[in-house]
C-alpha cells in the first residue's frame, strides 16, 4: 500500500473557509480520479504556530503506479486550483510513503 500525504499549513483567517473547500472540492477531485481507495484528514495537535493550523490529507493507493498516474495526469491541475484559491494563505508539501508492515 502507498500513502500519498499532503501537508498544508493554512492561515487562521481562512481556515474555516479552507476546511469546507478542501472537503467539498480538493478531496472530492482527488478521490474521483479512482486512483485512491480511501483518504483521511487530520489536524496536527502539537502545532504551536499561532498564525495558522496544519493539516495532513492522506490518500491511500494500492500501488505506486496509481500514485504515479495521479501525479502525471491530475496533480498539477488540482494543486494549482488550490494554490490560486488560497494564494499567500498557505504552504504545502507532499510525501509518499510505502507500507512495510
Amino acid at each position: 500500500m502507498i500513502l500519498y500525504n499532503v501537508t498544508i499549513k493554512i492561515d487562521n483567517d481562512v481556515e474555516e473557509e479552507w476546511l469546507d473547500w478542501i472537503k467539498i472540492n480538493y478531496i472530492k477531485k482527488v478521490i474521483n480520479t479512482n486512483l485512491f481507495f480511501d483518504f483521511k484528514l487530520y489536524r496536527l495537535l502539537n502545532d504551536s504556530d499561532k498564525d495558522g493550523s496544519t493539516y495532513a490529507i492522506q490518500f491511500f493507493a494500492n500501488d505506486l503506479s496509481e500514485v504515479e498516474t495521479y501525479l502525471n495526469n491530475y496533480a498539477a491541475e488540482i494543486s494549482e486550483h488550490h494554490r490560486q484559491k488560497f494564494i499567500h494563505k498557505h504552504v504545502a508539501f507532499m510525501t509518499l510513503l510505502e507500507s512495510v508492515f
